[in-house]
C-alpha cells in the first residue's frame, strides 16, 4: 500500500513538474504579425549603391519582411505593447543565424523600423540581403505602435528589457513561420542603439543564460556619463540640444528626478520641449526650434549641475549611463569614430580600458580621425557585419 501511494505521488509530481514546464516553455509574447512584402538584391544593391563603402557589399538574397506586434514592460513594470520589423533571407543556406540590430536617436512616432520607409532600406540590405541573417529591429517604446506616449530614451533597463523581449518574439515568428534560425545571435547598433546594444547585452549576460550571445558591436555609443554630458553640453554638436531635451524630459517624464521641467529647462523651453517631442515633430523642426547651444536651453543652476556632477541624483544618472563594469563572455567590438562632434569617441576608449581587464574578448576599433557621427555611420556598419562574419 505504503508503495503503492509513494508511486502514485512520485507520478503526480512528474506530472505537475511536467505540466509547469510546459507552460514556461509555451509562454510568449509575440502578439501578432503582418507580412510586409518582399525586399529583393535588386534593390537591396541599388540601396548599397549610393552609401560607400558600403557600395562594395553583393546582396545575393532576398528578404521577406514582418512587421510584429509583442508584450513587453513599460519603464514601470507594467505590461506594455512595443513593435518591430523582422526581416527573413529567402531560400537559405541551411540554418540561419540572427542579427538585433537597434536603431538610433528618433524623434518621430512613425519613423520606425516597421514602418519600413526608404531610410530603414540598409539594414536589410546590409544583414538579410548581404550577410544572410535574420534581422530583428525593435522600434522602441514610444515609438511604432507602442502604447507609451513618450520614448524612454537612452534609459538603460526599459531599452534592455523591451529589446530581449522583441528578440524572443522574434524567435516565436520564426517557429510560428516554420523558419530554420539557429542558436546564433548578433547584437548591433549605433548611437542610442550602439547604448542599447552595449546594456541589452549586459542584461543577457546577467539574466538570460538560456539566450547565448554569440558577438556584439556597439557602434558610436554614449559609454561614460562624465565623457558625455559635459562634452554635448560644453562643447555642442549640432544636435546637442536634442539630445539634452529628449533625455531629460524623458528621464523626468519616467524617473521624476526634479520638481518638474521649470527646474531643468529655461522658458519659454520648460513648455515648449513636451509639445516637440510629442512624436508627431520631425528632428528638422525641433532643431530649428531649440536654441543651438544647451547652455541657453538648461537653466543655469542645472546646467552647472549637470557639468560639475552635484546634481543629487547623479549616482542615477551615472548608473543609467555607465554600463562597462561587467565580464563579457563573448567577442565585443566597440566601434566609432575619432573625428565624431555628437559623441566622444573617448568615451568608447574609457570603457574599453576598463572591459579589457575583465576579458580578452573586447576589441576597440575607430574606423576614422575625421569623419563625423552621421558621417561615420556606413562605415561603422559595415565593421559590423565584417565583425560578425567572424564568428558566423
Amino acid at each position: 500500500m505504503k508503495h503503492t501511494l509513494r508511486h502514485f505521488l512520485f507520478t503526480l509530481l512528474c506530472l505537475v513538474s511536467c505540466v509547469y514546464a510546459s507552460a514556461l516553455y509555451a509562454a510568449v509574447n509575440l502578439i501578432n504579425y503582418k507580412y510586409l512584402g518582399e525586399f529583393d538584391a535588386d534593390k537591396a544593391k541599388l540601396t548599397l549603391k549610393m552609401i560607400p563603402p558600403l557600395d562594395t557589399l553583393n546582396p545575393v538574397y532576398s528578404a521577406k519582411l514582418y512587421k510584429i506586434d509583442y508584450e513587453t514592460n513599460a519603464p514601470d513594470g507594467t505590461s506594455s505593447k512595443a513593435s518591430g520589423l523582422v526581416a527573413m533571407p529567402v531560400n537559405p543556406q541551411g540554418k540561419v543565424s540572427v542579427v538585433s540590430y537597434f536603431h538610433g536617436t528618433r524623434v518621430t512616432r512613425s519613423d520606425v523600423p516597421s514602418n519600413f520607409a526608404q531610410n530603414y532600406y540598409i539594414y536589410p540590405a546590409v544583414f538579410a540581403n548581404t550577410g544572410g541573417y535574420m534581422l530583428v529591429m525593435p522600434d522602441y517604446l514610444g515609438l511604432g505602435d507602442s502604447e507609451l506616449a513618450l520614448h524612454p530614451y537612452v534609459q538603460a533597463k526599459s531599452l534592455a528589457v523591451s529589446c530581449v523581449d522583441m528578440i524572443s518574439a522574434a524567435k516565436e515568428l520564426a517557429s510560428t513561420l516554420k523558419y530554420p534560425i539557429n542558436d546564433k545571435l548578433f547584437l548591433a547598433g549605433n548611437s542610442e542603439g550602439g547604448f542599447t546594444t552595449i546594456v541589452t547585452f549586459e542584461d543577457m549576460l546577467k539574466h538570460h543564460k538560456d539566450i547565448p550571445v554569440t558577438a556584439a558591436a556597439p557602434g558610436s555609443a554614449p559609454y561614460d556619463w562624465t565623457e558625455t554630458v559635459p562634452y554635448i553640453t560644453t562643447q555642442p554638436g549640432p544636435r546637442a540640444s536634442i539630445y539634452a531635451a529628449y533625455f531629460f524630459y524623458s528621464m523626468q517624464t519616467y524617473r521624476h528626478y526634479w520638481s518638474g521641467l521649470a527646474e531643468i529647462f529655461k522658458a519659454p523651453y520648460d513648455t515648449l520641449v513636451p509639445t516637440l517631442f510629442d512624436g508627431s515633430h520631425d528632428i528638422t523642426e525641433i532643431q530649428s526650434t531649440l536654441p543651438a547651444d544647451p547652455k541657453d536651453l538648461l537653466r543655469d543652476e542645472f546646467f552647472k549641475a549637470m557639468v560639475d556632477g552635484t546634481d543629487p541624483h547623479m549616482n542615477q544618472l551615472k548608473h543609467n549611463l555607465n554600463h562597462y563594469n561587467f565580464v563579457v563572455t563573448a567577442p565585443m567590438l566597440l566601434v566609432g569614430s575619432k573625428g565624431d562632434h555628437d559623441l566622444p569617441f573617448h568615451g568608447a576608449e574609457l570603457a574599453y580600458s576598463v572591459l579589457k581587464t575583465k576579458s580578452d574578448k573586447v576589441f576597440l576599433k575607430s574606423v576614422s580621425d575625421v569623419l563625423d557621427h552621421i558621417q561615420a555611420f556606413p562605415f561603422v556598419t559595415k565593421e559590423q557585419l565584417e565583425f560578425f562574419q567572424q564568428y558566423n
